[in-house]
C-alpha cells in the first residue's frame, strides 16, 4: 500500500492545484517526506478477487499495463459512497480507458442526501448495465448480486453473477451475467435473462465510453482514441449480437469541473435497445483490439 501511494503521488505530480478537500490536502502535505522516501510501484497484479465485496480485477499479465485490463463488481447497493451498479464493469487496453465509470461529480449537499440517486453518475443507466422498461437498479442492501462465481487461471479470468435482485421485485426472474477475460485476446460479455411478471417494455443495455464512437454496421463498432485533456482514450473493436436491437450513441456533455478534469468535455453512452423484447434471451458483446 505504501508503494502504491508513492506511485500515485508521483503520477499526479505536475497536475497542479488542489483537487480535493482541505483536510486531505493537509494530510498530503504532512506525509510528503514519507511519500518521497518510499519506492513507488504500480500494483499491477494479474488477478484480484475480493470476496467480501465481490470485486474482480484481471489483466493479461502481471507487472505490465499492456494488454487488457478489466474490473467488475457484484456486491449490494448499500455500500459506502454507493452507486447503483451491481454487475458493472470497466475496460482498459494498454493502460488507456475504453469502457469507463464516469465517477462522481464535485460533492454538494445533494450528494449525501435523499436526492443522491437523482444524480446521473449514481444511476445504473449510466453504468455498464441493463435498463428494463425504463426501470433501473434500486439502492439498498437487499438489492444485491446472487449466485456469484469467480474463477481465474493462466488462460482466462471470469465472473458470473445474477443481477436480477438489484432491480424491483417482479421485474426480472433472472439476469445472469458472465464476464470473461480471454487473456491476450478479448473481453466477452454474455447476458442471459428472463423477464418477471412485472417486466415489460423496451430493454436497453448501456455502456459508457471515453472513446470516440464509429458505428460500422453489421454488429461492429470502432471505439477510437481521442484527447481527454490529461491524456488520451484507448481504442478497441466491439462486436455485438443483441437480436432485434438498435444502437443509439448519446453524447454526455460534462459541465462539472471534477468530471471534466478526468474525461474532457464529454463522455459517450452506447445504448442497445430492443423495443419489443422476448420474455427470455441471450446477448453477447466481444471487445477486441482494433
Amino acid at each position: 500500500m505504501i508503494a502504491m501511494g508513492a506511485w500515485l503521488a508521483r503520477s499526479e505530480a505536475g497536475h497542479g492545484g488542489v483537487a480535493d478537500s482541505s483536510g486531505r490536502a493537509l494530510r498530503r502535505l504532512f506525509s510528503e517526506a514519507d511519500l518521497q522516501a518510499a519506492s513507488g510501484k504500480a500494483p499491477q497484479l494479474r488477478d484480484v478477487w475480493l470476496p467480501d465485496i465481490q470485486v474482480m480485477v484481471a489483466r493479461d499479465s502481471p507487472g505490465s499495463a499492456q494488454g487488457f485490463f478489466v474490473a467488475a463488481k457484484g456486491g449490494h447497493n448499500d455500500e459506502s459512497h454507493n452507486h447503483n451498479d451491481i454487475g458493472h464493469f470497466t475496460l482498459s487496453i494498454d493502460g488507456l480507458p475504453v469502457i469507463v465509470d464516469a465517477g462522481v461529480e464535485t460533492y454538494t449537499k445533494r450528494t449525501f442526501s435523499a436526492q443522491r440517486y437523482d444524480i446521473w453518475t449514481m444511476q445504473s443507466a449510466y453504468h455498464s448495465l441493463p435498463t428494463i422498461g425504463g426501470v433501473q437498479q434500486l439502492p439498498g442492501g437487499t438489492h444485491a448480486a446472487r449466485d456469484v462465481e469467480y474463477h481465474a487461471d493462466d488462460q482466462a479470468a471470469e465472473l458470473k453473477l445474477d443481477i436480477a435482485g438489484a432491480y424491483p421485485a417482479g421485474v426480472l426472474t433472472c439476469w445472469t451475467r458472465l464476464l470473461r477475460l480471454d487473456r491476450g485476446a478479448a473481453l466477452i460479455l454474455v447476458d442471459e435473462f428472463e423477464l418477471g411478471d412485472q417486466g415489460s417494455g423496451p430493454l436497453e443495455l448501456n455502456l459508457i465510453t471515453a472513446c470516440g464512437v464509429l458505428d460500422a454496421g453489421n454488429g461492429r463498432i470502432h471505439l477510437v482514441s481521442r484527447d481527454l485533456g490529461y491524456g488520451v482514450a484507448g481504442t478497441a473493436q466491439l462486436l455485438w449480437n443483441i437480436p432485434g436491437a438498435a444502437l443509439s450513441i448519446d453524447r454526455l456533455d460534462l459541465e462539472d469541473k471534477r468530471l471534466r478534469s478526468a474525461w474532457g468535455e464529454a463522455l459517450f453512452r452506447l445504448r442497445f435497445t430492443v423495443d419489443e423484447p422476448p420474455r427470455s434471451g441471450r446477448w453477447q458483446l466481444r471487445f477486441e483490439r482494433e
